[in-house]
């Protein structure tokens, strides 16, 4: 991957335009007139990756490898150390061919010396690569991308995926710090969380549709655009649906599209263990002075813990038993795909 690639990747995901509506809005929360608890018995404290976090979310990767992309991880590391989040870093294959903007990557770690920081490969790379930039970022965890769709898309992109299983099955099992098996956008069905699980992962980001769109990117990149795409994935509500059933056997991340605390919050009710923030936050420092954005996100917690104590929830276990209302048409898609209503103990 070019710096140039790295840097029309950001131009698209700032200019392309973003879905005004999501299937989170689809689920209806039961207002609790007499609270339980005080808010400061609220408590956002998760678990996932081999650690355990005082906040459920994360900043999720963005970018890295060129000039530009410097500027935006310095601001995403010092959000993350000023508000002790977890933080990914973008795709780091650039590095394995050129190391000029290596300290596009390395700003992270620096400005955040004991952060939770992640980095970021795609699913093809061999061990020897992931213990490369593993090492290389000082990074305490891995995202493993899965991004088919994108590289069928792009231009320069890669046909070929048969060794993927094999390949991811041999990067759970090896790999020396945790693996968060990711999407990049276009969510995640029952049959490839389960896949996933059979091959021994513990963490998966379900990255649903709704958020960065690739296959808009790609195709604003390409000659030769297969617009129909554009509309291509599972929602990201609908990508929780589908993991319902697996949630005892692995740890279910959250992100694509969320914008707003009551998503983030819709998302945990679903059973995610952490909800990642990327295009929102790349909307806040691009509009907004670092102290703004720091405020911002403190506010955009505090907004959850309100939520959590109008629906009578301590914590995340109480707040994945809350009632809820899904609109006819989750309703149907789980009826369609096979997936139990009696997961949702509060159904």
């Amino acid at each position: 991957m070019t710096s140039n690639r790295k840097d029309e990747h950001l131009h698209f995901a700032r200019i392309l335009p973003i879905c005004k509506s999501s299937d989170f809005d689809l689920i209806n929360l039961i207002h609790q007139s007499i609270p339980k608890y005080n808010l400061n018995d609220i408590d956002l404290t998760t678990s996932y990756a081999d650690k355990t976090f005082s906040s459920p979310i994360y900043i999720n990767a963005m970018t890295g490898g060129s000039k530009s992309s410097k500027v935006i991880n310095q601001k995403l590391s010092i959000l993350a150390r000023e508000l002790n989040l977890p933080m990914a870093i973008g795709s780091a294959s650039i590095l394995l061919k050129d190391k000029t903007n290596l300290d596009s990557f390395k700003i992270v770690r620096k400005e955040n010396p004991n952060g939770f920081i992640m980095a970021n490969l795609g699913a093809e790379h061999p061990l020897s690569h992931i213990e490369e930039i593993v090492d290389l970022l000082e990074a305490d965890a891995i995202q493993i991308h899965l991004n088919a769709m994108q590289e069928l898309l792009m231009p320069e992109g890669s046909k070929e995926f048969s060794n993927w299983q094999n390949n991811l099955s041999n990067l759970i099992q090896n790999t020396k710090v945790p693996i968060i098996i990711k999407e990049v956008g276009f969510g995640m069905s029952k049959e490839t969380i389960q896949t996933l699980i059979n091959l021994g992962a513990k963490t998966i980001d379900i990255a649903g549709f709704g958020g960065t769109n690739f296959a808009a990117i790609e195709n604003s990149r390409s000659k030769n655009p297969i617009l129909d795409f554009n509309s291509w994935g599972i929602s990201t509500a609908k990508s929780l649906l589908e993991s319902k059933p697996y949630m005892n056997k692995a740890d279910i991340l959250a992100s694509g599209g969320i914008t707003s605390p009551i998503q983030a919050l819709k998302a945990l009710i679903l059973g995610a263990k952490g909800v990642g923030l990327a295009g929102y936050i790349l909307h806040e420092i691009d509009h907004h002075s670092i102290e703004n954005v720091i405020n911002n996100l403190a506010q955009f917690e505090k907004a959850i813990k309100f939520s959590m104590l109008s629906l009578n929830a301590k914590n995340l276990d109480e707040l994945r038993h809350v009632p809820i209302v899904l609109n006819t048409e989750l309703i149907n898609w789980c009826k369609q795909r096979n997936i139990e209503l009696n997961y949702f103990n509060h159904l």
